[in-house]
């Protein structure tokens, strides 16, 4: 009795209906465009910019009024480029009036949108220190269209220009009369 009794309820728990239909797909799912990857820049340097021009690869910058700093990128590219730049200073800045130049309310970011022409497939921009800027760790954050954004950091140290430098040097006070 056991056994057909444990047979019926075997039976009985194995039998179940069949789901209901599932209702016919009227349309195809929605496809989300993915961006297009990103190109890394083949080289990316940020350094200090001589008066001939040329970058010299750097983390470290003389902060001085005039002193010259930059970025460059070899991108591969032949035609003109589309670039966001974002320069980002541990404090506020003196940006001068630039009207293309948008300003953070606190002074601290700016942000600009250029073109860029590409010379052997290299692109570059050069910046001057001004009087109020300020010492520390700077972020710079270049974005050119079909590029992943490049981030630079480096450190602002004050110093003194150098003496042939292309800014005018303040001319020495009058020297004070001779102690008797």
């Amino acid at each position: 009795m056991r056994l057909r009794f444990f047979c019926l309820l075997v039976l009985t728990g194995c039998w179940s209906t069949p789901p209901p239909p599932r209702a016919p797909v009227t349309g195809a799912a929605p496809i989300v465009p993915r961006p297009p990857e990103l190109r890394a820049p083949l080289i990316a340097e940020l350094g200090t910019v001589d008066d001939a021009g040329t970058l010299h690869v750097a983390t470290e910058i003389p902060l001085y009024p005039g002193s010259a700093f930059g970025w460059r990128l070899e991108l591969g590219c032949e035609h003109t480029v589309e670039v966001d730049e974002q320069l980002e200073l541990p404090s506020r800045g003196d940006w001068g009036v630039d009207p293309d130049l948008e300003i953070s309310k606190n002074g601290r970011v700016a942000r600009i949108h250029s073109e860029a022409v590409c010379l052997d497939g290299w692109i570059d921009k050069t910046w001057t220190v001004s009087a109020g800027d300020p010492p520390g760790q700077w972020k710079l954050t270049v974005t050119v269209d079909g590029f992943a954004p490049q981030v630079f950091y480096a450190t602002f140290v004050p110093s003194a220009a150098p003496p042939m430098s292309p800014m005018p040097q303040p001319m020495p006070g009058p020297l004070p009369p001779p102690t008797p």
